[in-house]
């Protein structure tokens, strides 16, 4: 039984990540390398501002309410959108 869950979760991961990797696939270099360089200077924001609001909480159960898992949302879907902006104008910029 834990087989078959850990084996819908991998069907379902591979499912929401193959469109964008067909989308990256032909991508440029150049494309790659600018948002490499955004990843890498991004990355540690995120991961500081994740300690930071889970740590924001002292002494409560820090997913009482949804407000950690709110905002930690937040932060996660502000880094997927913006590195995707990232992606589509240095792409459309190259392909001028």
């Amino acid at each position: 039984m834990i087989i078959l869950s850990f084996l819908g979760l991998c069907l379902a991961l591979s499912l929401l990540v193959l469109p964008f990797s067909i989308l990256t696939y032909k991508m440029q270099n150049e494309v790659f390398n600018f948002w490499l360089k955004f990843a890498t200077g991004m990355i540690p924001i995120v991961i500081f501002s994740s300690y930071f609001v889970y740590h924001s909480v002292e002494g409560q159960d820090p997913y009482r309410g949804g407000g950690i898992i709110f905002l930690l949302s937040i932060i996660y879907a502000i880094y997927f959108f913006l590195s995707l902006g990232i992606i589509f104008y240095k792409y459309f910029k190259l392909k001028k």
